[in-house]
């Protein structure tokens, strides 16, 4: 997709500054996908802090484009279950999808004024006794737009949702956390107009069950 490489390589460099390891894979067929996702959840994790698919295509209604066919979303997140991948059980594994979910576009409407609101949990201690956590805690899956609508992007400058979520990651690693930075990703795009008429709002879904804070190295 034209415009992919521009969010890839911001993507990359702004997680490093987060004490990422990035891996960039481009144009990949289904088989290679679920294959490196399956590879990765059988990494020893001990000693990362949590765990970041991002995944930047085509898709429509649950399914995502590799280079040969499309596959379900649930490929990307599913093999990192913490019964599944038990050095990431109690760590958070973060899923950010710029995609397309379905051909309607949203117009918009015009209001007199809104309200936003920032969240998250509270922070746990690193010292507290093993627990029993649910078997899908600790994910937070971001979608550029939600269910049934078209995700929009720039060709030379990227998609809206991921030049927006680069952005605040730039700015506001260090002193926001993850879902409030989200509330405010979501407040940037949907401030946008694009191509004169239509409107987007991404959308997330979160089971974290602590504050992420992505903060850049010293």
């Amino acid at each position: 997709r034209k415009g992919s490489e521009v969010d890839g390589g911001q993507l990359k460099t702004v997680l490093e500054r987060s004490r990422f390891e990035v891996f960039l894979y481009t144009d990949k067929n289904s088989a290679f996908i679920k294959e490196t996702l399956e590879k990765a959840a059988m990494e020893n994790h001990n000693d990362a802090d949590c765990i970041l698919v991002a995944v930047l295509s085509h898709g429509d209604n649950g399914e995502i484009e590799a280079y040969d066919k499309e596959y379900l979303e649930e490929t990307l997140w599913t093999p990192f279950s913490a019964d599944k991948c038990k050095s990431l059980a109690g760590k958070p594994k973060l899923f950010f999808i710029q995609a397309c979910r379905g051909d309607s576009k949203d117009a918009g409407v015009t209001t007199d004024g809104g309200v936003t609101a920032d969240g998250g949990a509270t922070s746990g201690s690193s010292s507290s006794p093993a627990l029993t956590i649910p078997t899908h805690a600790d994910f937070l899956i971001a979608h550029a737009t939600v269910p049934g609508y078209v995700s929009w992007r720039n060709q030379l400058e990227g998609a809206y949702f991921i030049q927006a979520l680069c952005r605040v990651l730039e700015n506001q690693a260090d002193t926001d956390d993850l879902v409030s930075i989200l509330v405010k990703v979501n407040g940037l795009v949907a401030a946008k107009t694009i191509n004169q008429h239509w409107k987007q709002i991404p959308s997330f879904r979160c089971t974290l069950t602590k504050k992420v804070m992505l903060c850049k190295k010293n």
